[in-house]
């Protein structure tokens, strides 16, 4: 089976309901499969490969099986084969690193598993309530630890389903040494992305445009600032300081404030000319770039909703969860198209910036209708 992709969240493209002015709009949506709704969003269908792990357990603390890419455990099922004299024995499923014994890992179960049971009697373990746990990275394994008991010559089949996200081909993740292994599932919903260690190092999330033929719904939507546009996204700041976070419509998948003519987002940085402590809002229009303060301080550890609306007319209005904190005073020009972006970049060398994305979404008024 080829390994999954890296970037492991998913698109949904979809007709919504009547919206705003009985108009339909057109909403794609990047969200976290594993563990769903993430608040704002949600999804009708999933795209994931679950494989089932079949091992025969010879009852002694061991490693069982590596994962070979971030993927969570979705099911455990045990059926003993032969009882064993030894009487009552129970056994824990661990989650460890390379290196680490199986009796020193996470517990991937709420409670131990009866290891004599019913001579082919499947049993159904009850996973830990705690989506960490049950979360692997690559290179982590899968463990048989034995909790209680002496399990004399008890044997049986273990059973483990796994889930891997499939590749996405939507997205782009890029940027000054960007790696796969910055980009991870974050257990409360959606991704988290976290820079390396040296100054200026980036990552970027970007819509997959460049592709021919088109194959995407970026490539074969018009997401242009005159068909009203509203882009929603969820963000947790991880590190606040020596960061700099960029979310909002885009042209091209970069962080600079001057590099696209026609853009309008969000960006928090403590190195920013027009604030070091709050979110700002940046639009350029035909290359005449304004930053200007919301007001709203940037703190690590705190979820925001930012939301970025155009009308007919190009005009660009910032809302901070919920709250209209800014309106441009440029008009948007008509044609360009704009595209959801997301990413952040390290300012000082070995302190590497890192910050959650919920969920983002982005949608149009259809003016044919």
């Amino acid at each position: 089976m080829p390994a999954p992709d890296p970037v492991k969240n998913l698109i949904r493209r979809s007709l919504l309901d009547r919206a705003a002015y009985g108009t339909v709009r057109e909403r794609i949506q990047l969200w976290d499969g594993f563990d769903q709704p993430v608040a704002l969003l949600a999804s009708a269908r999933t795209r994931f490969q679950t494989i089932t792990v079949q091992i025969q357990v010879v009852p002694v603390d061991a490693h069982l099986w590596t994962a070979p890419s971030v993927c969570k455990v979705r099911a455990v099922r045990y059926t003993p084969m032969v009882a064993g004299s030894g009487g009552a024995s129970t056994f824990m499923l661990t989650k460890v690193a390379s290196g680490t014994t199986a009796g020193s890992g996470t517990d991937l179960l709420s409670a131990a598993m009866d290891l004599v049971g019913t001579v082919e009697t499947t049993q159904t373990g009850s996973l830990h309530g705690t989506a960490a746990n049950t979360l692997l990275t690559a290179g982590q394994n899968i463990a048989f630890e034995l909790a209680s008991g002496t399990p004399t010559a008890a044997t049986g089949y273990l059973q483990v389903d796994v889930e891997f996200p499939t590749v996405n081909p939507n997205w782009v993740l890029s940027g000054t040494n960007a790696a796969d292994a910055g980009c991870l599932l974050a257990v409360d919903g959606g991704m988290t992305l976290s820079t390396q260690t040296a100054d200026n190092d980036q990552m970027i999330v970007f819509p997959a445009t460049s592709l021919a033929p088109a194959q995407t719904p970026w490539q074969a939507v018009e997401w242009e600032a005159e068909h009203e546009l509203q882009l929603d996204a969820i963000v947790d700041i991880g590190t606040a300081a020596d960061t700099l976070i960029q979310v909002g419509l885009k042209l091209t998948a970069n962080l600079d404030l001057t590099t696209d003519d026609d853009q309008a987002f969000f960006q928090f940085s403590d190195e920013g000319a027009t604030s070091t402590a709050n979110w700002t809002c940046c639009t350029s229009i035909g290359g005449t770039d304004v930053e200007a303060d919301s007001g709203v301080v940037g703190a690590a550890g705190e979820s925001v909703h930012l939301r970025i609306r155009t009308n007919t007319n190009g005009i660009a209005r910032f809302y901070i969860n919920g709250v209209k904190v800014y309106t441009s005073p440029l008009v948007l020009t008509n044609g360009i198209e704009l595209y959801p972006s997301f990413g952040l970049q390290e300012l000082v060398v070995t302190t590497p910036s890192s910050f959650s994305m919920r969920g983002i979404g982005l949608s149009r008024k259809y003016l044919d209708f």
